[in-house]
């Protein structure tokens, strides 16, 4: 489903600087998919102004908590 709307925003005109995710391979899939760089979650604060959280309910505090300490502030 991450994919399917980071294609939908890219068509809309959104700007999808890169994909990070847990799996490396599923992350690096997606970036081809969607024609974007994969990324860590350390690098994404520094790619863009604005983050979109896709991904299971699960690994919500995990992700949240790994891009605070890269120094993503606002929400």
């Amino acid at each position: 489903m991450a994919q399917a709307l980071g294609r939908l925003l890219a068509e809309a005109g959104c700007i999808v600087a890169a994909v990070a995710g847990r799996d490396r391979a599923r992350t690096e899939a997606a970036a081809r998919f969607l024609g974007v760089r994969a990324a860590t979650f350390e690098e994404l604060p520094r790619l863009a102004g604005r983050l979109l959280l896709a991904g299971c309910d699960d690994a919500l505090f995990e992700v949240a908590g790994r891009l605070a300490r890269a120094g993503a502030r606002q929400g």
